[in-house]
């Protein structure tokens, strides 16, 4: 059998990621901030929310881009890997840094039939309208063409067969979503110029129009302890954890302490420490 890893020791691999990739971007003085619910746990429980299984983190678009180039072109940390939609590693419109030595099973990559390996997420941080009805006209366009690509990522979701009028359904999707990929959402993300913006927020993946703040919200940051680490936030994190979850230190009851359901273990010299 393989020897699983623990809620906490998954929490700890993913904080060596962390602490490696935020050294890198500090090296070369690109900017990010903790995000989500990854802020939150650091501004609520000074680490992890106690559940949770994942760390994400943005950066605004130049910088991301400028990051990824650097990364594929300087990391020499031969087990970390960066995937990504532009190295055709990740078919989703942000990137992922990867450690190959520790392999997981989890909800998404069940549904594309992929091996995959412990992660922190990378956004973008792009440009929006100032009008706040255009904005929603960006996002109601990113749920579009969200559902399309993940039709044509999921690998099982044309074999499965269903009730006749569902079968029907996927008939009809499945040409439709050969033209809805990352770069579709990408370039939609892309159309406001990040750079002449006065907001900003994530597009490609989030929490939609409860994460728009100005734009230089989002290029101000302070220090946080997280597991007893200092790590990079937006100076305005009560705003933007307000925006997305309200009375933010307040726990949410049990139901919804939610993780990905990834289960995790060592891979050692190429082989699954069983």
């Amino acid at each position: 059998m393989k020897k699983l890893l623990t809620l906490r020791e998954i929490q700890l691999e993913e904080l060596k990621i962390l602490e490696e990739v935020a050294d890198f971007i500090e090296k070369h003085n690109l900017k990010y901030t903790l995000n989500g619910g990854t802020l939150l746990g650091a501004i609520r429980h000074k680490g992890f929310i106690p559940w949770d299984d994942d760390i994400d983190i943005s950066m605004p678009r130049p910088d991301y881009e400028k990051f990824i180039q650097l990364f594929l072109e300087e990391n020499k940390n031969e087990n970390l890997i960066l995937c990504c939609p532009e190295n055709k590693k990740l078919a989703i419109p942000f990137c992922k840094i990867k450690n190959k030595r520790i392999a997981v099973e989890d909800d998404g990559s069940k549904a594309m039939k992929e091996q995959g390996y412990l992660w922190i997420d990378i956004f973008p941080v792009d440009g929006l309208p100032k009008d706040e009805k255009e904005c929603q006209k960006i996002y109601k366009k990113k749920k579009f063409y969200n559902n399309f690509m993940y039709v044509h990522n999921n690998k099982s979701y044309f074999k499965k067969k269903e009730d006749f009028f569902k079968d029907i359904v996927k008939l009809i999707c499945k040409p439709i979503s050969l033209f809805y990929s990352a770069d579709t959402i990408t370039k939609l993300a892309k159309k406001i110029d990040y750079d002449r913006a006065t907001y900003a927020g994530k597009i490609v993946s989030g929490y939609g129009l409860k994460e728009r703040m100005l734009k230089k919200e989002f290029e101000e940051y302070v220090d946080v302890d997280f597991e007893g680490k200092k790590f990079k936030a937006i100076k305005n994190y009560d705003k933007y954890l307000k925006q997305c979850f309200k009375n933010y230190m307040q726990l949410p009851p049990e139901s919804k302490r939610a993780t990905h359901h990834l289960t995790a273990w060592k891979v050692v010299d190429g082989k699954e420490n069983k």
